[in-house]
Order: C-alpha cells, then structure tokens, then sequence
C-alpha cells in the first residue's frame, strides 16, 4: 500500500537549514535514523566504509552487507544481479538504500532478496526518483511509488504486508533534491 511520508518537525526543518549535504542525503539519512531493526541485517549495497551505517540502530542482532565493490569492506562479495549464495529465510531485515537502480536484473534481485528475508521480516528499500544517473556501476532504473506496489504483489506480498513510502517531505523535495546547487542551509 502506497502511503504518504512523515511531515517533518520544525525541529527537523531547523536542522535541515543548518547542515551541508544535500536535500535528498539529508532526507536519506533522517529516514535511516528513524529505523529500528531488531535481530539479524542484511545491507544490499553496503559495506562497513559507509558513513550511513553508523545511522543504522539494530536491537538483538548483528549487520551483514553485500557489495560488488570488496573496497567498501562488504561481510560477501558478490554481483547482485546473480543469485546471492545465503540460504533462504536467514535475516530479520533487508536494507538497501540507493542500489536498486544501479542493478540492471533488478526485478531478479527484489525475488532474491525476498528469498533471504524470514516470513514477517522487515524490507527497507530506498531508491531514487527524480534524480540524475549517477554511480559507477550502471544506473538503470526509475521505478515510480506504483511500480512497487505492483511489483511487490506480483511477487506474491499482500498490500497488506508492506508499505511504500515516498522519500520527500514536502511536495517540493524531490525536486530540489535533483538540483546540483540545493544544499542545505539558508
């Protein structure tokens, strides 16, 4: 089910004024900061040289990454648009942020990483919109808040099992985050 994103606080909107990334890093990060896992994680995309994993909170439970790139020090390396070499139904939580686009079997890889995720597990995927190509390995993708949604029930989730969440706080955001020049701060 497709479901608008939390309104900021004016708190939050102050701290946005105040710091130096950029919109869309910013709404990224507040986002990752707002997440509570519980037991084992698996970051698609991920490595231990990441500033965004210092975000990541997990109550009883450890974090995993899988990356292409062996420099970004993943736990496996290994090319997502391949079979991941884990066992089914391992981890509480699968978490990628900002890597979907960048897989060219990208629909392959969502069937995967439901396949490693346990029954009732949590499924935390964030990728760009409205945003320029970028990265090293290929950006392939644009799927709208829609796409999901269908993609997620052709893979057999009921509306009722997830939520898609559209990263923005305002309906401005996505727009200026695509803007090279938008940093925060006034």
């Amino acid at each position: 089910m497709i479901v608008a994103s939390p309104s900021l606080s004016i708190k939050d909107w102050w701290r946005l004024t105040r710091q130096d990334k950029t919109l869309l890093r910013f709404m990224e990060e507040e986002r990752i900061a707002r997440l509570h896992l519980r037991g084992r994680t698996l970051d698609i995309g991920g490595g231990a040289n990441f500033g965004y994993t210092k975000l990541i909170r997990i109550d009883g439970g450890s974090l995993d990454s899988i990356n292409i790139a062996a420099e970004v020090s993943p736990t496996i390396v290994t090319d997502l648009n391949k079979e991941l070499p884990i066992a089914d139904e391992v981890y509480d939580n699968v978490i990628c942020f900002n890597t979907l686009e960048h897989i060219y079997e990208d629909r392959r890889s969502t069937r995967e990483l439901l396949r490693v995720l346990r029954p009732g597990g949590r499924f935390v995927v964030t990728v760009p919109f409205l945003f320029p190509r970028h990265g090293r390995y290929g950006d392939y993708h644009r799927h709208t808040a829609e796409y999901w949604e269908r993609e997620l029930c052709e893979l057999s989730l009921d509306t009722k099992d997830f939520i898609v969440q559209p990263l923005s706080f305002s309906p401005l955001s996505s727009a200026l985050a695509i803007l090279h020049w938008f940093r925060g701060g006034l």
